[in-house]
């Protein structure tokens, strides 16, 4: 958790979690219709990175305290590939995080 308030908060797992369960959804040949080849190439992409989470990251993951989470986030290899991965991914949907309102 990076900067957690008593309501909200969002751990490390459940944000992998989430984003990797929304991708599989929108895999499902079900929803092929809403997505150009190129965005579910990424989408694709995405998941594969997502398998790179190995035993070992994840017991990294659980090591990591409170003081040294942010470290964590901010240096792992596979977090800091994740977070590559998705910011190309979020280009390629054609948006840029720069013109994102987070409120």
């Amino acid at each position: 958790m990076l900067n957690p308030t008593e309501d909200k908060y969002l751990l490390c797992i459940d944000l992998i979690g989430d984003c990797e369960n929304a991708c599989k959804i929108a895999l499902v040949e079900s929803n092929r219709i809403y997505f150009s080849v190129e965005e579910r190439k990424a989408i694709v992409k995405m998941l594969d990175k997502f398998a790179e989470c190995d035993s070992k990251f994840w017991e990294e993951e659980e090591k990591a305290s409170m003081t040294d989470y942010e470290d964590f986030i901010y240096h792992n290899s596979t977090f800091c590939g994740l977070r590559e991965l998705a910011l190309k991914t979020i280009h390629i949907f054609g948006y840029d995080l720069d013109e994102l309102d987070y409120d």
